[in-house]
């Protein structure tokens, strides 16, 4: 086995320009208008980042266009209850999607004052909705967090009622991004063609629970839950090239005190001596490694099959990468 490591590299900040969709709604849980004063209308700026590297700098987009977020307000310094270790219902919230310019339309409006602002977000189309205060979380939900902590909410201009707010930091993801490839070598057996089926990965966290505020997850119950990625890339009599998940994948993290089991079904072309014609069949391959996948990581799973007699497989290659949007190279540090 097989493992690279490459380090994240700095990271120089921008900001990206981004509108809420929806306003937050009034409601008399410690907010109310100062007299008869106009709410402020909330727009945001999300963080853009660049890579600075050897050859250049690669720009990373915090959030893509078409992803959405939750944001919510609470009076700035607002407390966790005592007994529940959460935080109280806000003041109200609000759904916000990134269009293809970077901007949203929509507005987020409060009156004059302090406040804590939280965001949440699963990295897609879908914005989390969480219940007093918490959000339960399962595999495959690529969830993150971000919050301004007292922010004074005031017009910018004079005679205006809107506010600019940047972003004080870029957003935290919780879960660990997975990548996986699949490829054979020349074997004894002779491969024509593959496809892969899906991989089943078990002993992963069961679901996790997320407080509004904090920095981490809740503490887990135990790694007896499983996620199937089952869309793959496919190139005809491409049995030597990678095959990788078109889609991306993201596990909730696992200590690495149970092994990562991967369950691979594959489809394999063969020809056999004295045997006319190419065959075919399902084949199913399990491969394991004990490895603790951390928060706000990406880690790469390559699995190289050479087969002999019926198809057994071979050796896999293990590749650990930081959680960015860019492909970098891995060194490999030992076998």
């Amino acid at each position: 086995m097989k493992t690279g490591i490459n380090i994240l590299l700095p990271v120089c900040l921008a900001l990206l320009m981004l509108r809420c969709t929806s306003g937050l709604p009034d409601n008399d849980n410690e907010q109310g208008p100062q007299g008869k004063e106009e709410p402020v209308e909330l727009s945001f700026k999300l963080y853009e980042a660049s890579l600075t590297k050897a050859l250049g700098a690669t720009k990373l987009v915090d959030l893509d266009p078409g992803t959405t977020f939750t944001v919510l307000a609470y009076k700035a310094g607002t407390a966790v209850d005592a007994s529940t270790q959460k935080l109280p219902e806000p003041l109200g919230k609000s759904s916000c999607t990134i269009k293809d310019d970077g901007t949203a339309d929509g507005n987020m409006s409060l009156y004059r004052g302090e406040y804590d602002l939280y965001f949440i977000s699963y990295n897609s189309k879908t914005a989390p909705n969480p219940n007093t205060g918490e959000i339960k979380v399962n595999n495959g939900y690529d969830f993150m967090y971000n919050e301004i902590k007292g922010l004074v909410v005031q017009p910018q201009d004079d005679g205006d009622n809107k506010m600019e707010v940047s972003m004080t930091g870029p957003f935290v993801r919780l879960g660990s991004k997975i990548e996986l490839s699949v490829k054979a070598k020349a074997s004894p057996v002779k491969v024509t063609d593959l496809i892969v089926q899906k991989i089943e990965i078990k002993n992963l966290s069961v679901p996790l629970t997320y407080y509004l505020g904090q920095k981490d997850w809740r503490p887990g119950a135990g790694y007896t839950s499983s996620y199937t990625v089952s869309n793959f890339s496919y190139t005809v009599n491409g049995w030597d090239k990678p095959h990788t998940n078109n889609d991306p994948v993201v596990l909730l993290p696992v200590n690495g005190s149970q092994p990562l089991e991967f369950v691979i079904t594959l489809k394999v072309f063969y020809t056999e001596d004295g045997v006319a014609g190419t065959q075919e069949g399902i084949f199913e391959y399990t491969a394991t490694t004990s490895k603790a996948l951390l928060k706000g990581m990406q880690y790469k799973f390559e699995f190289t099959l050479t087969f002999f007699g019926i198809l057994n497989p071979g050796d896999i290659t293990i590749s650990l990468l930081d959680y960015t949007k860019v492909d970098q190279s891995t060194d490999e540090v030992g076998e």
